[in-house]
Protein backbone atom coordinates (compact mmCIF):
# COMPACT_ATOMS: atom_id res chain seq x y z
CA UNK A 1 0.00 0.00 0.00
CA UNK A 2 1.13 3.80 -0.93
CA UNK A 3 3.46 4.98 2.25
CA UNK A 4 1.42 8.04 1.86
CA UNK A 5 -1.63 5.93 3.31
CA UNK A 6 0.25 3.97 5.82
CA UNK A 7 1.89 7.16 7.23
CA UNK A 8 -1.39 8.91 7.56
CA UNK A 9 -3.25 9.40 11.11
CA UNK A 10 -6.41 7.17 11.52
CA UNK A 11 -8.77 10.05 11.35
CA UNK A 12 -6.99 11.06 7.32
CA UNK A 13 -7.59 7.39 6.68
CA UNK A 14 -11.03 7.20 7.21
CA UNK A 15 -11.84 10.61 5.35
CA UNK A 16 -9.82 9.51 2.37
CA UNK A 17 -11.70 5.50 2.55
CA UNK A 18 -15.30 7.89 2.64
CA UNK A 19 -14.25 9.86 -0.39
CA UNK A 20 -13.28 7.14 -2.19
CA UNK A 21 -16.44 5.12 -1.40
CA UNK A 22 -18.39 8.55 -2.43
CA UNK A 23 -16.34 8.80 -6.31
CA UNK A 24 -17.00 5.34 -6.79
CA UNK A 25 -20.57 5.11 -6.17
CA UNK A 26 -21.64 6.44 -9.48
CA UNK A 27 -19.28 3.72 -11.21
CA UNK A 28 -20.86 0.58 -10.08
CA UNK A 29 -23.88 0.80 -11.89
CA UNK A 30 -21.82 1.78 -15.54
CA UNK A 31 -21.04 -2.34 -15.61
CA UNK A 32 -24.36 -3.48 -15.86
CA UNK A 33 -25.37 -0.54 -17.96
CA UNK A 34 -22.30 -0.95 -20.51
CA UNK A 35 -23.75 -4.48 -20.68
CA UNK A 36 -26.95 -3.49 -21.49
CA UNK A 37 -25.89 -1.30 -23.78
CA UNK A 38 -23.63 -3.97 -25.78
CA UNK A 39 -26.29 -6.43 -25.85
CA UNK A 40 -28.74 -3.83 -27.79
CA UNK A 41 -25.93 -2.81 -30.16
CA UNK A 42 -25.01 -6.80 -31.12
CA UNK A 43 -29.08 -7.31 -31.14
CA UNK A 44 -28.40 -10.32 -28.16
CA UNK A 45 -30.70 -9.23 -25.30
CA UNK A 46 -33.02 -11.65 -25.47
CA UNK A 47 -30.34 -14.39 -25.30
CA UNK A 48 -30.03 -16.26 -21.82
CA UNK A 49 -25.75 -15.69 -21.91
CA UNK A 50 -26.42 -11.82 -21.69
CA UNK A 51 -29.55 -12.25 -18.98
CA UNK A 52 -27.57 -14.07 -16.75
CA UNK A 53 -24.32 -12.03 -16.70
CA UNK A 54 -26.66 -8.79 -16.25
CA UNK A 55 -28.12 -10.34 -13.02
CA UNK A 56 -24.48 -11.13 -11.75
CA UNK A 57 -22.82 -7.63 -12.67
CA UNK A 58 -26.07 -6.00 -11.24
CA UNK A 59 -25.80 -8.41 -8.22
CA UNK A 60 -22.05 -7.30 -7.63
CA UNK A 61 -22.70 -3.45 -8.53
CA UNK A 62 -25.62 -3.88 -5.33
CA UNK A 63 -22.80 -5.80 -3.20
CA UNK A 64 -20.25 -3.22 -3.97
CA UNK A 65 -22.84 -0.28 -2.83
CA UNK A 66 -23.39 -2.31 0.37
CA UNK A 67 -19.86 -2.67 0.94
CA UNK A 68 -19.02 1.01 0.56
CA UNK A 69 -22.02 1.61 2.62
CA UNK A 70 -20.58 -0.46 5.65
CA UNK A 71 -16.87 0.59 5.18
CA UNK A 72 -16.68 4.41 5.01
CA UNK A 73 -19.17 4.44 8.14
CA UNK A 74 -17.33 5.33 11.41
CA UNK A 75 -18.84 2.44 13.23
CA UNK A 76 -17.03 -0.26 11.45
CA UNK A 77 -15.19 -2.71 13.61
CA UNK A 78 -12.65 -3.67 10.77
CA UNK A 79 -9.72 -1.77 10.53
CA UNK A 80 -9.15 0.63 7.76
CA UNK A 81 -6.42 -1.11 6.38
CA UNK A 82 -8.40 -4.50 5.99
CA UNK A 83 -11.26 -1.85 4.32
CA UNK A 84 -9.35 -0.38 1.95
CA UNK A 85 -8.09 -3.96 0.81
CA UNK A 86 -11.80 -5.37 0.77
CA UNK A 87 -12.45 -2.90 -1.45
CA UNK A 88 -9.54 -3.05 -3.70
CA UNK A 89 -9.72 -6.74 -3.97
CA UNK A 90 -13.58 -6.30 -5.16
CA UNK A 91 -13.09 -3.99 -6.82
CA UNK A 92 -10.23 -5.49 -9.23
CA UNK A 93 -12.38 -9.15 -8.92
CA UNK A 94 -15.19 -7.29 -10.95
CA UNK A 95 -13.05 -5.48 -13.52
CA UNK A 96 -11.49 -9.14 -14.29
CA UNK A 97 -15.19 -10.26 -13.92
CA UNK A 98 -16.39 -7.62 -16.66
CA UNK A 99 -12.80 -7.78 -18.44
CA UNK A 100 -13.34 -11.16 -19.36
CA UNK A 101 -16.90 -10.93 -20.56
CA UNK A 102 -15.64 -8.38 -22.78
CA UNK A 103 -12.81 -10.38 -24.01
CA UNK A 104 -15.09 -13.25 -24.97
CA UNK A 105 -17.16 -11.02 -26.57
CA UNK A 106 -14.36 -10.51 -28.98
CA UNK A 107 -14.00 -14.25 -29.33
CA UNK A 108 -17.87 -14.83 -31.00
CA UNK A 109 -18.85 -13.75 -34.80
CA UNK A 110 -20.02 -10.25 -33.65
CA UNK A 111 -20.34 -7.07 -36.13
CA UNK A 112 -18.03 -4.49 -36.84
CA UNK A 113 -20.53 -2.22 -34.50
CA UNK A 114 -19.91 -4.59 -31.72
CA UNK A 115 -16.37 -4.53 -31.98
CA UNK A 116 -16.52 -0.79 -31.81
CA UNK A 117 -19.02 -0.66 -28.95
CA UNK A 118 -16.62 -2.89 -27.09
CA UNK A 119 -13.58 -0.27 -27.40
CA UNK A 120 -15.38 2.39 -26.52
CA UNK A 121 -16.69 0.92 -23.66
CA UNK A 122 -12.93 -0.30 -23.29
CA UNK A 123 -12.08 3.33 -23.72
CA UNK A 124 -14.83 5.66 -21.31
CA UNK A 125 -14.74 3.18 -18.12
CA UNK A 126 -10.75 2.07 -17.89
CA UNK A 127 -9.65 5.78 -17.94
CA UNK A 128 -12.24 7.11 -16.07
CA UNK A 129 -11.96 4.05 -13.51
CA UNK A 130 -7.84 4.71 -13.14
CA UNK A 131 -8.78 8.70 -12.28
CA UNK A 132 -11.39 7.89 -9.77
CA UNK A 133 -9.17 5.70 -8.07
CA UNK A 134 -6.46 8.09 -7.60
CA UNK A 135 -6.81 8.86 -3.61
CA UNK A 136 -5.19 4.99 -4.10
CA UNK A 137 -2.96 5.18 -7.24
CA UNK A 138 -1.44 1.49 -7.00
CA UNK A 139 -5.35 -0.05 -7.19
CA UNK A 140 -5.97 2.49 -10.57
CA UNK A 141 -2.58 1.40 -11.84
CA UNK A 142 -3.28 -2.37 -11.56
CA UNK A 143 -7.46 -1.24 -12.65
CA UNK A 144 -6.25 -0.07 -15.89
CA UNK A 145 -4.20 -3.05 -16.39
CA UNK A 146 -6.72 -5.81 -15.96
CA UNK A 147 -9.37 -3.92 -18.33
CA UNK A 148 -6.79 -3.73 -21.24
CA UNK A 149 -4.93 -6.49 -20.74
CA UNK A 150 -7.59 -9.16 -20.75
CA UNK A 151 -9.73 -8.28 -23.75
CA UNK A 152 -6.08 -7.43 -25.66
CA UNK A 153 -4.41 -10.37 -25.36
CA UNK A 154 -8.03 -11.76 -27.27
CA UNK A 155 -7.43 -8.87 -29.75
CA UNK A 156 -3.67 -10.81 -30.77
CA UNK A 157 -4.67 -14.15 -30.46
CA UNK A 158 -8.30 -13.55 -32.12
CA UNK A 159 -5.94 -11.69 -35.16
CA UNK A 160 -7.23 -8.44 -35.09
CA UNK A 161 -6.48 -5.91 -37.39
CA UNK A 162 -2.90 -3.65 -36.18
CA UNK A 163 -2.56 -4.96 -33.06
CA UNK A 164 0.73 -3.12 -32.36
CA UNK A 165 -0.81 0.09 -32.99
CA UNK A 166 -3.60 -0.63 -30.40
CA UNK A 167 -1.17 -1.66 -28.19
CA UNK A 168 0.90 1.33 -28.49
CA UNK A 169 -1.94 3.80 -28.47
CA UNK A 170 -3.33 1.99 -24.99
CA UNK A 171 0.39 2.56 -23.41
CA UNK A 172 0.22 6.24 -24.58
CA UNK A 173 -2.78 6.61 -23.07
CA UNK A 174 -1.91 4.83 -19.96
CA UNK A 175 1.08 7.11 -19.31
CA UNK A 176 -1.40 10.17 -19.72
CA UNK A 177 -3.26 8.99 -17.28
CA UNK A 178 -0.92 7.17 -14.55
CA UNK A 179 0.78 11.02 -14.73
CA UNK A 180 -2.60 12.92 -14.58
CA UNK A 181 -3.73 10.16 -11.57
CA UNK A 182 -0.50 10.68 -9.94
CA UNK A 183 -0.78 14.27 -9.83
CA UNK A 184 -4.50 13.81 -8.15
CA UNK A 185 -3.37 11.23 -5.90
CA UNK A 186 -0.73 13.83 -4.63
CA UNK A 187 -2.75 16.96 -3.98
CA UNK A 188 -5.34 14.93 -2.90
CA UNK A 189 -2.88 13.54 0.28
CA UNK A 190 -1.66 17.13 0.50
CA UNK A 191 -4.80 18.24 1.33
CA UNK A 192 -5.93 16.27 3.44
CA UNK A 193 -2.99 16.23 5.73
CA UNK A 194 -3.27 20.41 5.32
CA UNK A 195 -6.95 20.32 6.21
CA UNK A 196 -6.68 18.39 9.26
CA UNK A 197 -3.84 20.42 10.30
CA UNK A 198 -5.65 23.74 10.22
CA UNK A 199 -9.01 21.24 11.95
CA UNK A 200 -5.89 21.11 14.55
CA UNK A 201 -4.85 24.69 14.41
CA UNK A 202 -8.12 26.12 14.98
CA UNK A 203 -9.22 23.73 17.68
CA UNK A 204 -6.06 25.08 19.72
CA UNK A 205 -6.96 28.31 18.61
CA UNK A 206 -10.70 27.96 20.12
CA UNK A 207 -9.72 26.41 22.83
CA UNK A 208 -6.76 29.38 23.76
CA UNK A 209 -9.75 31.86 22.92
CA UNK A 210 -11.63 30.30 26.00
CA UNK A 211 -8.73 30.27 28.39
CA UNK A 212 -7.61 33.22 30.83
CA UNK A 213 -4.25 33.15 29.42
CA UNK A 214 -2.43 33.73 33.27
CA UNK A 215 -4.18 31.45 35.79
CA UNK A 216 -5.47 28.96 32.56
CA UNK A 217 -8.74 29.09 34.26
CA UNK A 218 -11.95 29.53 32.04
CA UNK A 219 -12.65 33.21 30.96
CA UNK A 220 -15.68 34.54 31.15
CA UNK A 221 -16.19 34.46 27.51
CA UNK A 222 -16.45 30.13 27.90
CA UNK A 223 -17.98 31.02 31.60
CA UNK A 224 -21.47 32.37 29.21
CA UNK A 225 -21.23 30.02 26.83
CA UNK A 226 -21.74 27.54 29.65
CA UNK A 227 -24.18 29.70 32.04
CA UNK A 228 -26.31 28.89 28.91
CA UNK A 229 -26.30 25.79 28.20
CA UNK A 230 -26.74 25.09 32.03
CA UNK A 231 -29.51 27.73 32.09
CA UNK A 232 -31.76 25.75 29.44
CA UNK A 233 -30.76 22.39 31.12
CA UNK A 234 -31.81 23.63 34.91
CA UNK A 235 -35.02 25.02 33.05
CA UNK A 236 -36.14 21.43 31.75
CA UNK A 237 -35.01 19.77 34.46
CA UNK A 238 -36.45 21.98 36.91
CA UNK A 239 -33.85 22.14 39.33
CA UNK A 240 -31.77 25.11 40.85
CA UNK A 241 -28.66 26.79 39.50
CA UNK A 242 -26.26 28.14 41.81
CA UNK A 243 -23.43 31.08 40.97
CA UNK A 244 -20.75 31.89 43.68
CA UNK A 245 -19.14 35.64 42.86
CA UNK A 246 -15.27 36.15 44.35
CA UNK A 247 -13.79 38.83 44.73
CA UNK A 248 -9.68 39.05 46.02
CA UNK A 249 -10.15 41.75 49.08
CA UNK A 250 -7.75 44.63 48.28
CA UNK A 251 -6.11 43.80 45.82
CA UNK A 252 -4.99 47.45 44.19
CA UNK A 253 -3.25 47.58 47.51
CA UNK A 254 -1.49 44.40 46.90
CA UNK A 255 -0.42 45.19 43.48
CA UNK A 256 0.57 48.78 44.37
CA UNK A 257 3.12 47.74 47.39
CA UNK A 258 4.59 44.71 46.21
CA UNK A 259 3.97 44.90 42.42
CA UNK A 260 1.78 43.18 39.86
CA UNK A 261 4.12 40.12 39.62
CA UNK A 262 3.20 39.44 43.62
CA UNK A 263 -0.23 39.87 41.98
CA UNK A 264 0.08 37.65 39.54
CA UNK A 265 1.11 35.32 41.52
CA UNK A 266 -1.30 35.56 44.25
CA UNK A 267 -4.46 35.08 41.22
CA UNK A 268 -2.99 31.96 40.20
CA UNK A 269 -2.77 30.60 43.74
CA UNK A 270 -5.95 31.82 44.33
CA UNK A 271 -7.27 29.96 40.88
CA UNK A 272 -5.58 26.81 42.22
CA UNK A 273 -7.90 27.07 45.57
CA UNK A 274 -10.75 27.28 43.80
CA UNK A 275 -9.96 24.51 41.26
CA UNK A 276 -9.17 22.33 44.68
CA UNK A 277 -12.34 23.14 45.98
CA UNK A 278 -14.73 22.41 42.93
CA UNK A 279 -13.85 19.49 41.47
CA UNK A 280 -17.30 17.97 40.09
CA UNK A 281 -17.24 17.57 36.52
CA UNK A 282 -20.78 20.19 36.27
CA UNK A 283 -18.91 22.93 38.13
CA UNK A 284 -17.85 25.80 36.10
CA UNK A 285 -15.21 27.71 36.95
CA UNK A 286 -13.83 30.83 35.23
CA UNK A 287 -11.81 33.93 35.80
CA UNK A 288 -14.47 36.79 35.38
CA UNK A 289 -12.26 39.76 35.16
CA UNK A 290 -9.53 41.10 37.27
CA UNK A 291 -9.31 40.35 40.67
CA UNK A 292 -12.75 38.40 40.12
CA UNK A 293 -13.81 35.05 39.66
CA UNK A 294 -17.06 32.71 39.15
CA UNK A 295 -18.23 29.62 39.81
CA UNK A 296 -21.47 28.10 38.09
CA UNK A 297 -22.98 24.92 40.03
CA UNK A 298 -25.35 22.79 38.65
CA UNK A 299 -28.32 21.68 41.00
CA UNK A 300 -27.45 22.97 43.88
CA UNK A 301 -29.00 24.19 46.12
CA UNK A 302 -29.18 27.82 48.27
CA UNK A 303 -27.60 26.09 51.55
CA UNK A 304 -24.63 23.41 50.34
CA UNK A 305 -23.76 26.54 47.84
CA UNK A 306 -23.60 28.81 50.87
CA UNK A 307 -21.88 25.97 52.78
CA UNK A 308 -19.32 25.71 49.33
CA UNK A 309 -18.88 29.54 49.59
CA UNK A 310 -17.67 29.50 53.35
CA UNK A 311 -15.04 26.60 53.23
CA UNK A 312 -13.45 27.96 49.99
CA UNK A 313 -13.16 31.54 51.99
CA UNK A 314 -11.48 29.78 54.96
CA UNK A 315 -9.03 27.88 52.85
CA UNK A 316 -7.85 31.04 51.08
CA UNK A 317 -8.13 33.41 54.01
CA UNK A 318 -5.04 30.49 55.80
CA UNK A 319 -3.44 30.30 53.04
CA UNK A 320 0.30 32.18 52.89
CA UNK A 321 1.85 33.68 50.05
CA UNK A 322 5.19 33.64 50.25
CA UNK A 323 8.13 36.77 48.24
CA UNK A 324 11.41 37.61 48.60
CA UNK A 325 10.70 39.24 51.78
CA UNK A 326 7.80 38.46 53.54
CA UNK A 327 4.63 36.38 54.14
CA UNK A 328 1.59 37.96 52.75
CA UNK A 329 -1.85 36.73 52.76
CA UNK A 330 -5.07 37.75 51.30
CA UNK A 331 -8.95 37.10 52.04
CA UNK A 332 -11.85 37.38 49.77
CA UNK A 333 -15.39 38.56 50.05
CA UNK A 334 -17.98 36.15 48.19
CA UNK A 335 -21.44 36.53 47.13
CA UNK A 336 -24.00 33.57 46.28
CA UNK A 337 -27.25 33.41 44.28
CA UNK A 338 -29.20 30.68 44.14
CA UNK A 339 -32.58 30.11 41.46
CA UNK A 340 -34.59 27.27 39.99
CA UNK A 341 -34.70 29.11 36.29
CA UNK A 342 -37.95 30.09 34.57
CA UNK A 343 -38.81 31.60 31.36
CA UNK A 344 -39.57 34.78 33.04
CA UNK A 345 -35.59 35.38 34.26
CA UNK A 346 -32.69 34.66 32.41
CA UNK A 347 -29.19 33.69 33.45
CA UNK A 348 -28.11 37.50 33.63
CA UNK A 349 -30.39 38.04 36.70
CA UNK A 350 -28.67 35.26 38.31
CA UNK A 351 -24.90 36.70 37.76
CA UNK A 352 -27.24 40.21 39.08
CA UNK A 353 -27.94 38.64 41.72
CA UNK A 354 -24.52 37.41 42.72
CA UNK A 355 -22.96 40.65 41.96
CA UNK A 356 -25.45 42.37 44.61
CA UNK A 357 -24.40 39.96 47.07
CA UNK A 358 -20.97 40.23 46.45
CA UNK A 359 -21.64 44.23 46.60
CA UNK A 360 -23.06 43.31 49.97
CA UNK A 361 -20.48 41.42 51.57
CA UNK A 362 -17.74 43.76 50.83
CA UNK A 363 -19.55 46.29 52.46
CA UNK A 364 -19.95 44.98 55.38
CA UNK A 365 -16.19 44.34 55.66
CA UNK A 366 -15.10 41.75 53.59
CA UNK A 367 -13.41 38.35 53.60
CA UNK A 368 -17.50 37.17 54.45
CA UNK A 369 -20.21 35.51 52.53
CA UNK A 370 -23.31 37.06 51.73
CA UNK A 371 -25.93 35.95 49.83
CA UNK A 372 -28.86 37.34 47.87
Amino acid sequence: MNSQILSSTPDIQLKALHDFCQRTRAGYVSYPVAWVILALVTGQQGQIFFISHLICLSGCALIRLLLNGSCASANCQISITTRIMLISATTLLNAIYFASLLAYMLTQDISPGGGAAVAIILACITPSGALTFSIYKTLGDVFFAVMFVIPLSVYYLEGYPHPLAATLAILTGYLYISVTANRFHHDYWAYARLNRELREYAGDLEQENRLDPLTRMNNRRYFDERLQVAWLRARRDRQPLSIIMIDIDNFKQVNDSWGHQIGDQILVAVSEIIHQAFTRATDTLARYGGEEFIVLLENTNPQDCLQAAEKLREHIAIRRFSTDNTELYCTVSLGVASLTPNRILSPQDLIKRADMALYKAKGSGRNRVACY
